[in-house]
């Protein structure tokens, strides 16, 4: 069976998917909050599963998201098409929003609990369907403290361990989820999996001492240095490995383009350093704020003036795209961009 799932992003919604990760492991992971965005992901979850083949066992498996009436519309169409070009394909969603009820019982595959929290309901799910695999302790454990913390059981042995896990996810920036989807979910998988060896006695206040050991430990457990650079390695690796996919265009000049990466001034040094055929490193805020940086191949506040009213030094500078939409697919944000610079330089 392969599994498209579609979860929240925050502890609960990541929960869920550490929880389907340990019963089965042929699962592509896709994340998404409230709004536009979940049918940003829907959409890119049609599209891949028309790269398989139809007679593979699909399961569209949807966990701790509300959906509204249009999504669930949406998502039931898509399953329809689907099934009339004979394609093997189940869907199931698994809430406890009590907003969801009316989505509920209008649709069968929609399956509401509003008394546990969606990682309880998703090991309850598998547990059922997967029977022949053993449930460790430590997933048990586990999942009893993201139950006891998210619906704020405070007098629950596991709630503060819950805190701690949420912090956990609340603070795991250093993987961007639009450029780096796997590899997002899996560092933060990693992060609450490392959780395991502090369930014995309920050390939450251990766990919470070694946060920064534990996300060195994620990204490279290998290497002792510190989280910055550590992070910055790893970006630039990924980087490199995608830079073409990722590249941009100024006249003449290449460049890489990424969206909230977070820490411009290291990695765009980084990379360039790793990567002396580009000539700008530039990133993309939501807002519509740019930042750009330089290796002393080209000047950067001239192309900031140029093109996004902007300025600053020749190797770092920045401007502002004020007619930016809203996107969740970086194809998409890398084709507006790109557009919008053609359109100065004309």
């Amino acid at each position: 069976m392969k599994i498209f799932h579609l979860s929240h992003i925050d502890l609960d919604g990541y929960g869920c998917q550490l929880v389907a990760s340990s019963f089965c492991e042929n699962i592509s992971f896709y994340n998404s909050n409230y709004g536009n965005e979940v049918t940003a992901r829907l959409k890119q979850i049609e599209n891949d599963i028309k790269l398989c083949d139809s007679k593979v066992k699909i399961l569209i498996l949807i966990t701790d998201l509300n959906m509204t009436k249009e999504e669930c519309k949406y998502i039931d169409q898509v399953v329809a098409r689907m099934k009339f070009m004979n394609y093997n394909i189940d869907l199931t969603l698994l809430d406890h929003h009590q907003t969801g009820a009316e989505q509920a019982k209008q649709y069968d595959w929609y399956f509401l609990d509003n008394t546990k929290c969606a990682t309880l309901l998703t090991l309850e799910y598998f547990k059922k369907n997967y029977p022949k695999i053993t449930v460790s302790n430590e997933l048990e454990k586990f999942v009893f403290a993201i139950n006891a913390f998210d619906l704020w059981n405070e007098e629950d042995e596991w709630f503060e361990f819950g805190k701690v896990l949420n912090r956990y996810i609340v603070e795991a920036k250093e993987v961007n989820k639009i450029l780096f989807k796997d590899e997002n979910v899996e560092f933060r998988l990693m992060l609450l999996k490392s959780s395991y060896e502090y369930l014995d006695k309920n050390r939450y206040i251990e766990l919470d001492d070694d946060l920064i050991k534990n996300k060195k430990a994620a990204i490279d457990s290998s290497a002792r240095d510190t989280l910055d650079n550590l992070t910055s390695g790893f970006i630039t690796n990924l980087l490199s490995k995608r830079k073409e996919e990722l590249s941009i265009h100024y006249k003449e000049h290449k460049g890489i383009m990424t969206t909230q990466i977070g820490n411009t001034s290291v990695l765009g040094n980084s990379f360039l350093k790793a990567n002396p055929e580009f000539d700008f490193f530039m990133d993309v805020a939501p807002t519509g704020n740019i930042s750009i940086r330089a290796d002393g191949k080209l000047d950067v506040s001239k192309m900031a003036v140029e093109i996004f009213d902007g300025g600053g030094h020749p190797n770092a500078s920045g401007g502002r795209m004020n007619n930016i939409k809203e996107f969740h697919v970086y194809k998409e944000i890398r084709d507006f961009v790109q557009k919008f610079i053609d359109s100065k330089t004309k």
